[in-house]
């Protein structure tokens, strides 16, 4: 019997890390045309997986929903967005636009329900995960380099082209997904005792700090600086015995830096250029986005209550832009994901989708004051705040990799804070 029993334990248990990595894998989903956007068919995957998934974990004893689980901060906050979505509706000038985009965001909230699930029960790691995010990268990095040496020329370096924008086809996607796994790949590298991961992540690390110069996206850019700035702050503050390592890896994060800079010698506007130019001046993004807040901040002050209905504002968009609006071109998105959805489902509902992220934040805040290993939920925590730096002048919450990314590092700090009832009995975590 307890072979048995060990058997389907190790079966179980492969078959929750595969639909994990399953999840993952989203970013390979592309119609490969330069064209057209992939973002559509990612959805349409994960909410397949998603589907499939609950019924795995149905067909094995799971309840996905409990009171228990609801009333988990992070789940709470997501509840309480996704019931406030819904009597947006009533508001709507689109209702089945805002039927579209209430399914995807309920989709995303079972695939959240799913994560956890699923790491508890095969008891999923930050290690884990690291090496899920190192087969990513290396995904990205086989469309990247080839690319690069075909299109790579001298006079015109090939700064921010689609084609080296890996399998998002978006420089700022590309950029800020690969940094939220970056600070993932670093725990591997910080905390591995073997030789050939240590380097391994090494090369991993530089080529994709690699990666991010070369999208030219300032956002990314800046949010790099800032973030890694803070983590050898953190590091000297908090756990000095990984101070040798991150030395080394910021050396080898300026040499890349350098040799990127040279490479690109002819470009017209280098990455220290990008990341100096603070004037508004000559910026057409920066200027957009900045009217794109105040018209999403004007459309907030019209219905602060339950906002215009969720999925209406790229229509009612032009309402607001239309003093300056160009050449048929309608800003769909805020680029503030916080300011869009309070337009959309209201100020609290818009809170409640920026509480469900400083859930995660605080969770790493009290592990860093309670944990003997720190260097955890640090890396977490900053891994959560490219997410948010991404989400004040993009928009993540429309990208099904984006996504992904956030839930897979979220689900690490909710997932022992579920109740799962089984199939006769209540384990209380």
């Amino acid at each position: 019997y307890r072979r048995v029993f060990f058997y389907f334990y190790i079966m179980k248990n492969q078959i929750d890390r595969t639909l994990i990595f399953i999840y993952s894998l989203v970013q390979f989903v592309n119609t490969y045309n330069s064209i057209s956007d992939p973002i559509n068919i990612q959805f349409v995957y994960l909410s397949t997986v998603t589907l499939a998934t609950s019924l795995y974990l149905i067909l094995n004893g799971e309840t996905l929903l409990n009171w228990r689980t609801l009333a988990i901060g992070g789940i709470l906050y997501q509840t309480l967005f996704i019931l406030l979505a819904i009597i947006s509706v009533s508001n709507a000038f689109n209702k089945t636009e805002s039927f579209v985009a209430l399914s995807r965001y309920l989709q995303l909230f079972l695939f959240f329900f799913n994560i956890n699930i699923l790491f508890k029960r095969c008891e999923f790691k930050l290690k884990d995960l690291s090496l899920i995010f190192i087969f990513l990268v290396l995904g990205d990095l086989a469309l990247f380099i080839p690319n690069l040496f075909v299109s790579y020329d001298f006079n015109t370096p090939p700064i921010g082209t689609r084609n080296l924008m890996g399998f998002a086809a978006n420089q700022n996607i590309f950029a800020f997904s690969i940094l939220t796994r970056l600070y993932i790949i670093i725990y591997l590298y910080l905390t591995t005792p073997k030789k050939s991961l240590f380097y391994s992540s090494i090369v991993v690390l530089s080529l994709s700090v690699y990666m991010i110069l070369t999208t030219g996206s300032r956002g990314g850019l800046l949010a790099l600086l800032l973030t890694f700035s803070i983590l050898f702050l953190l590091i000297i503050l908090f756990s000095k015995k990984n101070l040798k390592r991150m030395i080394v890896i910021s050396f080898v994060f300026l040499g890349t830096f350098i040799s990127h800079e040279l490479i690109n010698v002819n470009h017209s506007e280098n990455n220290i250029q990008n990341i100096t130019s603070f004037t508004l001046e000559g910026r057409s993004s920066t200027n957009e986005r900045l009217q794109w807040y105040g018209d999403a901040i004007n459309g907030i002050k019209d219905k602060p209550l339950f906002g215009h209905g969720i999925g209406n504002w790229k229509i009612l968009a032009e309402k607001y832009a239309g003093d300056y609006i160009q050449n048929y071109r309608v800003p769909y998105h805020a680029h503030n994901d916080f300011l869009h959805l309070s337009a959309e489902i209201g100020l609290l509902g818009g809170l409640a989708y920026l509480l469900f992220f400083i859930y995660f934040l605080v969770q790493c805040f009290k592990k860093i004051k309670n944990n003997n290993d720190k260097i955890e939920p640090i890396l977490i925590g900053l891994a959560v705040t490219v997410f948010l730096i991404d989400s004040l002048i993009n928009f993540p919450r429309a990208r099904a990799i984006s996504m992904a990314n956030i839930f897979l590092i979220g689900g690490l700090l909710t997932y022992p804070k579920f109740s799962l009832i089984f199939r006769n009995h209540i384990v209380c975590l």
